[in-house]
């Protein structure tokens, strides 16, 4: 099983050291390169209630200090939250899961 090479609209990331997740546009890059996207705002880090905005993010940053993650992945209260932020329903957005998996 792998990702999506073709067609993909959002990617999913946790942050190792802060133990968040990052919801990635890759169809929009600012003009510095980095990505747009959805994050914690890190004001009262608290994995039981995440409190997200937009940002964006470097690709290096995605590289050294994140994975790459599954919507399956992430806890029920991040799903519904993150749910907020998207237009369609998960399962219709190609690169949240791996191929093979589900809808893969």
């Amino acid at each position: 099983m792998g990702w999506p090479k073709k067609n993909e609209e959002l990617r999913l990331y946790f942050e190792r050291k802060n133990k968040t997740f990052l919801l990635i546009d890759i169809d929009n890059i600012c003009p510095d390169g980095s990505y747009e996207a959805i994050g914690e705002l890190m004001l009262d880090p608290d994995p039981t209630r995440p409190c997200l905005c937009s940002t964006s993010v470097s690709p290096i940053h995605l590289y050294r200090k994140c994975r790459r993650a599954s919507w399956d992945e992430m806890p029920d209260i991040w799903k519904k939250t993150m749910k907020e932020w998207i237009v369609k329903e998960p399962e219709q957005y190609r690169g949240l899961w791996k191929i093979g998996g589900r809808n893969g």
